[in-house]
């Protein structure tokens, strides 16, 4: 099986349950994504994929990254991360350009050995 695999179903549970976490229903989301309710239904039961550009809109909407709706499993392995990254969204951007800058060289000094150097912009 290869490493990722697009599962229209899973991703649609997990559009579902982030609409729903936010208190959105589907026709709400259906107007902010530019999308009519019977796609939104359609993509929410996974009968319906979507496009970049529609990946793109949903996490804007949904306030989510687009690993956490491709990847959701992968995001459950590593709670932690799960809490940085919501700590960090809380934040102001000037905050959050602190809180980097501090965390950052510890990363990478820990990071020895690593092919590819790490940095906080990639």
């Amino acid at each position: 099986m290869p490493p990722f695999q697009y599962d229209k179903k899973r991703m649609g549970r997990e559009i579902q349950k982030r609409r729903l976490a936010m208190g959105m229903t589907q026709e709400k989301l259906g107007e902010a994504i530019g999308k009519s309710l019977r796609h939104v239904v359609d993509t929410e039961r996974g009968v319906t994929g979507i496009s970049l550009e529609l990946l793109v809109d949903l996490c804007n909407v949904l306030q989510v990254t687009p690993n956490e709706l491709l990847l959701p499993n992968e995001q459950s392995k590593y709670p932690e991360l799960n809490w940085i990254m919501e700590a960090l969204k809380l934040l102001t951007p000037a905050q959050r350009q602190t809180a980097v800058s501090i965390l950052s060289p510890y990363i990478v000094h820990m990071h020895k050995g690593g092919e590819k150097p790490l940095s906080p912009m990639g």
